[in-house]
C-alpha cells in the first residue's frame, strides 16, 4: 500500500472532562453521565439539571453537508470530497468534468441524479410523477417535490393548489361545501372531511354523537397513552420544578393521578396523598389568568380547566408562583401553603362584552389559512359557550334610569318627527334599551311564531353554530366581530330571533306630539309591552297617569319592578287581556303598537285560536275607542286586512338583513 495514505494512529487531545455527582459524590465522564444519574439514581437529565444545574454543553448546529474521503486516482492521496475540485484544478490542472469521464464521477450530487435516472428507467409509467409547469418526469413524489422547490421556487402545497386544482381548493363529496385536507402525493386531497363520508363507505357514526360511557373509555386510553410515553415525552419544566419541590422534602405524590370528571376521565397534574389535594401547575401561556384575546389553540386549554372546578379538592399553581414555593424550609409548610395560597375553583366568569378573540385575529385567520380553518373550528367555539355560559347572558347594566330620562327629556323631537311628511324616524338612538332588556327577562323568552326564543335559541346547537360561523367572518358580507357573549346575542337579533322592542324615545315623540303640553295627562297602553312607552311617556310627562294592561304574568311582575325602581307615582297596570279590561277613566291619548296576532308570541302567552277570534275579541275592545283620541300602531298588511283607512302619521324604520323589499320600512299610525 503506498505510504501516503497510510492513515497515522489518532492522537487524543480533547479528552472527555470529569463530572462529580452531586447526589453520590463519584466522579464520572461527561460521555457516561447522563447514564449514570439515569440508572443509579432513576433521573432523567433535565430532572438533574433542575436540581443541580445542567451539565450539558450547547447542542452544535447539525451539518447538512455529504463529505466523504475519496482517493484520487491521479496521485493516490486521501482527499475530501469538498476539497476534490481544488484539488484537481491545482494540482492535476484538470476539471471535474474530464476527472470524472476517466475515473468515474465522485460528487454525491451527480451520483445522486445518476441514481433518479437509473430508478426513473425502471418506474412503471403508472408510477411516475410528472411536473405539470415542465412536464419533467420523476420516479418518486418526494423527487417531484424536491424539483418543484429547487427549480420553479414554490412549495408542494402552493403547487397543488395552483396547478392541479386550478386554485380552487377541492370541497367535501357529500355536499356541505366544506374544504377538504390536501396531501403532497396523489391523489392529492381526501374525498371526505372527517365524519362525512357515509354513503357508500359505511360510517355508522355520521350524524351520531359518542355516548358518555365511549367518551369516558376513550380519555382513558388517552390517559394510558401519556402514561406510557407515547405522545408526551417529558414533563414540563414547571411540573419538572414543583416535583423538585416535592422530592426535597420527601412529600410522596402520584404523577400525573386519573380523576373521573363524571363527562369524561381526565389526568390531573400531580396527586399529594397526605393531604388528599390535587394539584394542576398552570402555564402563564397555556392557562391564561383572563379569558380575552386569546386565539384558537388556547380554547381546549380553558375548557378543560372549567370542566374541572366541580372538584373540591383541587388546587391551581400559576407557573410564576413556583418561585415562592422554592423558598419553603419544610413539608409542613408546604402543606399549609398550597392549602392556603393555592387558587381553588381556578375559573374565569365572562364580562358580557368581554373579547374572547379578538376579529383581528378572525381576519388574520382568513387571510393567512383561509375560511376552512375557521368552519372547522366552530365545534370548538361552541364547546368553550356551552362550557362557559350555559344559559342565554343577558345585557350587562351601563345604564342609569336617572340619566336615561335626562337624556330622552334633552333630545329635539325636531329631529324625530317631521310635521310636513307627518312621519316618525325610528333610525334614533336606543337609550333605555340597555336598562329596559338588561330587567326584562321575559323579552328574551318571547319570540316570531314559528322561530325560536332568543333563549331556545342559545341552547340549540344548529343555531348557534350559524350564528358563531357569520358573526366570525365566514359570510358573504366580508362581516367580522369579536367573540364574545355580546356579539353573539347581536347575531341572535340580527338572526330576527328577537322580537320588536317599543323605542323609549320614539314612545317620548310621540306622546309630545299628541298630547302637548299638558302637565299632568292620562293615558291608556292596551298592550304594555317591555316597557318602552310607560318609559317615554313618564319621561315626557312625569305627574302624567299611565294606565295600561300587560296579560304576560312574567312581564307584569316586571312593570311592576320597573316602577318601583323608577319611583312613580300614578301608574296602574293590570294583568289581563284588554278586552276583559274594566274602564272607568277618561284619556288624554289612547296608544299602543300591536303586532299581528299570531306572530309575536310571549313567553307564557295567552293565544286566539284564529283571526276571527282576535278580531272579536281584542280589536273589539281596541274600536271601543272610536272617535276617543284613540291612535294604533299597526303593520301595513294587518291595517290593510282590519280595514282601517284613517292613517294621521308613519313610523319610517330602515330594514332588516332578511327583508330584501327597497326603501324604508313604514308602518301606519291609525286614528280609531
Amino acid at each position: 500500500m503506498n505510504e501516503n495514505i497510510i492513515k497515522k494512529q489518532r492522537i487524543v487531545v480533547n479528552k472527555p472532562m470529569e463530572k462529580t455527582c452531586d447526589i453520590c459524590g463519584k466522579s464520572c465522564s461527561l460521555y457516561s453521565f447522563s447514564s449514570h444519574i439515569k440508572h443509579i439514581h432513576k433521573l432523567t437529565s433535565d430532572e438533574y439539571a433542575l436540581k443541580y444545574g445542567d451539565f450539558r454543553q450547547p447542542k452544535r448546529s447539525p451539518t447538512t453537508r455529504n463529505i466523504k474521503q475519496l482517493i484520487c486516482q491521479l496521485c493516490n492521496i486521501n482527499i475530501p470530497s469538498v476539497g476534490m475540485f481544488t484539488h484537481l484544478r491545482d494540482t492535476h490542472k484538470m476539471t471535474a468534468d474530464a476527472y470524472s469521464k476517466q475515473y468515474g464521477e465522485y460528487r454525491p450530487s451527480k451520483i445522486r441524479q445518476l441514481e433518479y435516472g437509473e430508478r426513473l428507467k425502471i418506474t412503471s409509467e403508472e408510477n411516475k410523477e410528472i411536473c405539470v409547469i415542465c412536464k419533467m418526469e420523476f420516479a418518486s413524489p418526494n423527487l417531484l417535490g424536491f424539483h418543484i422547490r429547487n427549480e420553479h421556487a414554490i412549495t408542494k402545497k402552493d403547487y397543488i393548489l395552483k396547478h392541479i386544482f386550478n386554485g380552487i381548493k377541492p370541497s367535501c363529496k357529500c355536499g356541505c361545501q366544506g374544504k377538504v385536507r390536501t396531501m403532497s402525493y396523489y391523489p392529492y386531497k381526501m374525498d371526505y372531511i372527517s365524519g362525512h363520508n357515509s354513503d357508500g363507505y359505511n360510517n355508522s357514526m355520521y350524524g351520531k354523537h359518542h355516548t358518555l360511557e365511549s367518551k369516558k373509555k376513550m380519555s382513558i386510553k388517552a390517559i394510558e397513552r401519556i402514561n406510557r410515553g407515547i405522545g408526551k415525552t417529558t414533563d414540563t419544566e414547571p411540573e419538572l420544578k414543583f416535583k423538585a419541590i416535592l422530592d426535597k422534602f420527601g412529600i410522596e405524590y402520584v404523577h400525573p393521578y386519573s380523576v373521573d370528571l363524571g363527562m369524561r376521565i381526565a389526568s390531573e397534574d400531580f396527586y399529594i396523598k397526605d393531604i388528599d389535594l390535587l394539584v394542576e401547575i398552570d402555564g402563564e401561556y397555556w392557562h391564561p389568568s383572563k379569558i380575552e384575546n386569546m386565539n384558537l389553540r388556547l380554547l381546549p386549554n380553558v375548557i378543560s380547566d372549567m370542566q374541572r372546578i366541580g372538584i373540591d379538592n383541587m388546587i391551581h399553581i400559576r407557573s410564576l408562583e413556583l418561585d415562592k414555593y422554592e423558598q419553603l424550609t419544610s413539608k409542613e409548610e408546604v402543606y399549609n401553603y398550597l392549602l392556603k395560597n393555592g387558587i381553588r375553583n381556578n375559573s374565569n366568569e365572562l364580562g358580557y362584552k368581554q373579547v374572547i378573540i379578538s376579529k383581528e385575529y378572525f381576519e388574520y385567520c382568513l387571510k393567512e389559512k383561509g375560511n376552512s380553518y375557521l368552519k372547522d373550528n366552530i365545534w370548538l367555539l361552541l364547546k368553550f359557550i356551552r362550557a362557559f355560559q350555559v344559559e342565554l347572558p343577558r345585557p350587562e347594566l351601563e345604564e342609569n334610569l336617572e340619566e336615561v330620562i335626562d337624556k330622552i327629556n334633552k333630545t329635539d323631537i325636531g329631529r324625530i318627527y317631521d310635521e310636513e311628511t307627518k312621519e316618525f324616524s325610528n333610525n334614533i338612538s336606543t337609550v333605555g334599551h340597555n336598562y329596559l332588556k338588561h330587567y326584562f327577562g321575559s323579552y328574551w323568552k318571547s319570540k316570531f311564531s314559528g322561530n325560536l326564543s332568543p333563549v331556545e335559541a342559545w341552547l340549540d346547537d344548529k343555531v348557534m353554530k350559524e350564528v358563531i360561523e357569520y358573526r366570525i367572518g365566514c359570510n358573504n358580507s366580508g362581516e367580522v366581530y369579536d367573540f364574545s357573549l355580546h356579539q353573539l346575542v347581536r347575531g341572535l337579533s340580527a338572526r330576527r330571533v328577537t322580537v320588536s322592542f317599543f323605542k323609549p324615545l320614539l314612545a317620548f315623540a310621540i306622546y309630545l306630539t299628541y298630547i302637548g303640553e299638558k302637565k299632568s295627562p292620562v293615558v291608556l297602553d292596551p298592550c304594555c309591552g317591555f316597557g318602552g312607552r310607560l318609559l317615554g311617556f313618564k319621561s315626557a310627562y312625569p305627574s302624567g297617569k299611565y294606565i295600561g294592561c300587560e296579560p304576560n304574568i312574567e312581564t307584569y311582575n316586571e312593570l311592576l319592578g320597573l316602577v318601583n325602581m323608577a319611583g312613580w307615582k300614578d301608574v296602574e297596570i293590570y294583568n289581563c287581556k284588554f278586552e276583559d279590561f274594566e274602564d272607568k277613566n277618561e284619556y288624554d291619548l289612547i296608544f299602543t303598537s300591536i303586532p299581528y296576532y299570531d306572530i309575536e308570541i310571549y313567553s307564557n302567552n295567552i293565544g286566539y285560536k284564529s283571526f276571527e277570534e282576535w278580531r272579536g275579541t281584542f280589536i273589539k275592545a281596541i274600536e271601543r275607542y272610536n272617535g276617543k283620541n284613540c291612535y294604533i300602531n299597526i303593520p301595513e298588511e294587518l291595517r290593510k286586512k282590519l280595514g282601517w283607512e284613517n292613517i294621521v302619521s308613519r313610523i319610517s324604520s330602515n330594514r332588516s338583513h332578511f327583508d330584501k323589499k327597497n326603501g324604508q320600512k313604514k308602518e301606519a299610525i291609525v286614528k280609531i
